[in-house]
């Protein structure tokens, strides 16, 4: 029992010098030396933990694979950035005299630097060593005050005194292998530096993906910066190149395919404004990101046929093979819906100008909470093949609805046991 306990304790030794080195190699070597064993025992012992190490591994391949092309992205929308243009604090919360004060406090603790890197890692290593890591207020002048953060503040303040600085930082919210995180991305003599004041991990050039991702998968998910800008939009990092502002007043907006030679591959809702009443969606689309906070009066929506990823129905944005629904227009009054075979919680809701649904037949089941928050609802049409209605499929809408269907339906069953108009 000994003896296997200390195979086991080598194997683990072993699994982190895999993962640390990346030599793929050492797991060939394991297994073949397992293969050869003569005690069944630590042979058996050996192979069940190869091909468990392969499972883990496997994934984290998946992870980094995902994680480069994430940053190569980045990169690239970083290298035709003006950076002189960039509001680096955009999104941060701070005031002018919040600034003033890390000012006057940051500029005394580089006062003995000698350039640009020297600060950079006077600052990094400040932020790192005195900020105590913690649930707390994330806004930056409350960590410098309090000492407390969790990797969002952490990375807040750190952007904050570097922007004091005037060295270009970006802050970026995204995954790493572990769940989700927040660092920084810092322009030292054109070069982008990887900067993790919450860690302490530093990594000197990003181009270089597989030294600086490996073990650690930074992967960006949003930069609240604006990093490009055209005549009528705005740009950054949302999953891909992201559209996130609409500096025009026209009615009707088109998605351009590209902004400086990039894919266009995300739309944030939050480009709506209260002018926009029609949007056209470019055929590289891949993400949909509802952060509209405006009550934009949006009411068609269509998409390039050829995109692979989305269908437009009766200006209703839909999954490509329309199992589900993506995106619905604020101002839509009617909705004619697909023959999607499962309604679920949350397919119509908020939406206070829908006055009609029409359900398609080959829908089956309609769950609870399908419907929700509908004020101005009047009609429903419901098919035969329907089967099954939740108790609460239509919540929080009131009694001043009615459901057409045909008698002994289910649909005219659950109509006269909810007193709902038949």
């Amino acid at each position: 029992m000994f003896k296997e306990a200390k195979c086991l304790f080598i194997l683990i030794f072993i699994f982190y010098l895999i993962n640390f080195t990346s030599n793929d190699n050492i797991l060939i070597y394991i297994l073949f030396g397992g293969l050869y064993m003569k005690k069944k025992k630590v042979k058996k012992l050996i192979l069940v933990f190869v091909l468990t190490l392969m499972i883990i591994t496997s994934n984290f391949y998946i992870y980094a694979n995902d994680t480069k092309g994430a940053n190569e992205i980045l990169i690239q929308i970083l290298n035709n950035a003006d950076l002189s243009k960039i509001n680096y604090l955009q999104g941060i919360n701070i005031k002018e005299n919040e600034y003033q004060e890390i000012q006057k406090f940051t500029l005394e603790l580089v006062n003995n630097c000698k350039n640009d890197e020297e600060k950079m890692n006077t600052i990094f290593k400040w932020v790192h060593e005195n900020v105590k890591y913690g649930n707390a207020n994330n806004d930056p002048y409350e960590v410098f005050i309090n000492r407390v953060a969790v990797c969002q503040g952490y990375a807040n303040l750190y952007t904050v005194m570097m922007d004091i600085l005037n060295i270009p930082t970006i802050l970026i919210q995204g995954n790493t292998y572990f769940g989700a995180h927040a660092w920084c991305l810092t322009n030292i003599k054109d070069n982008w530096i990887l900067i993790d004041p919450t860690n302490y991990i530093i990594r000197y050039d990003v181009k270089d993906y597989d030294a600086v991702y490996t073990n650690s998968y930074f992967t960006p998910t949003y930069i609240h910066s604006i990093l490009l800008e055209d005549d009528n939009y705005g740009y950054t990092y949302y999953d891909g190149v992201a559209i996130i502002e609409n500096k025009t007043n026209n009615k009707i907006v088109t998605i351009p395919d590209e902004i400086d030679g990039l894919q266009i591959t995300t739309f944030c809702t939050s480009t709506l404004n209260n002018n926009t009443e029609e949007l056209n969606l470019n055929k590289n689309i891949k993400n949909i990101i509802n952060n509209a906070q405006n009550d934009n009066v949006l009411k068609k929506i269509a998409i390039d046929d050829n995109n692979e990823n989305y269908s437009d129905y009766n200006n209703i944005l839909y999954s490509k093979d329309y199992s589900y629904i993506v995106f619905i227009p604020n101002y839509i009054e009617k909705v004619e819906l697909k023959p999607i075979e499962i309604l679920q919680k949350g397919t119509l809701s908020n939406l206070e100008y829908i006055d009609k649904i029409v359900i398609s037949e080959g829908t089956k089941e309609i769950q609870d909470y399908c419907f929700e928050k509908l004020e101005s609802l009047k009609e429903v049409y419901i098919p035969d093949s329907v089967i099954s209605i939740g108790k609460d499929a239509f919540y929080n809408i009131g009694s001043d609805f009615t459901i057409y269907t045909n008698t002994d339906s289910i649909a005219h069953k659950y109509a006269l046991e909810n007193n709902i108009k038949f």
